[in-house]
C-alpha cells in the first residue's frame, strides 16, 4: 500500500473522533510519529507504511494526544 492510501486512511480515523488534526507523513522523524500541540498535526514516519500495527498503534496514540488537547 502506498502513502496515499494510509493518508485516507489515517484521516478517516482522525475524523471519526470528531477531530480536526492534520496528518503529515515524513521521511526523517526520530520517533514513529508525535503530536504537534500547537499546530494541531501529527506526524508520521514514512518508513511505518512497512507495518500496519505499528502504523494503528502509532496513529492511535498520537490520536490520544490531540484529544487530550481538547479537554
Amino acid at each position: 500500500m502506498d502513502k496515499a492510501y494510509y493518508k485516507i486512511i489515517a484521516k478517516n480515523i482522525i475524523k471519526s473522533f470528531n477531530l480536526k488534526t492534520k496528518i503529515r507523513f515524513k521521511n526523517k522523524l526520530k520517533h514513529k510519529a508525535f503530536y504537534n500541540v500547537e499546530q494541531d498535526i501529527i506526524y508520521l514516519n514514512s518508513n511505518i507504511f512497512n507495518d500496519k500495527i505499528e502504523f494503528y498503534k502509532s496513529l492511535l496514540h498520537e490520536i490520544k494526544h490531540a484529544l487530550d488537547r481538547q479537554e
